[in-house]
């Protein structure tokens, strides 16, 4: 995929689950979600800890909060695959 998101997802990530691949606004809307959650997160530290857990990864705990909202939303969505 070739796309703003694309850029910012770490190579080792793909987004699946989703019916269809999102439109360009989509991906522009997520990728505006993510850069929205860094900088919030980021500034609250404390929110980004709980948020984020604790974890072996590399990533600061803001960019982990930043990446666990923005997740949260992808599964949220209603063309999220689901089984019932």
């Amino acid at each position: 995929m070739n796309s703003p998101v694309a850029a910012a997802v770490p190579s080792n990530v793909q987004v699946q689950g989703l019916v269809r691949q999102p439109s360009e606004p989509e991906q522009q809307r997520f990728l505006e979600l993510l850069q929205k959650a860094r900088a919030y997160y980021s500034t609250h530290a404390d929110e980004a800890k709980k948020l984020a857990g604790k974890s072996k990864s590399s990533a600061s705990e803001s960019e982990r909060a930043a990446w666990v909202a923005t997740a949260r939303m992808i599964l949220n969505l209603d063309e999220f695959i689901t089984r019932e």
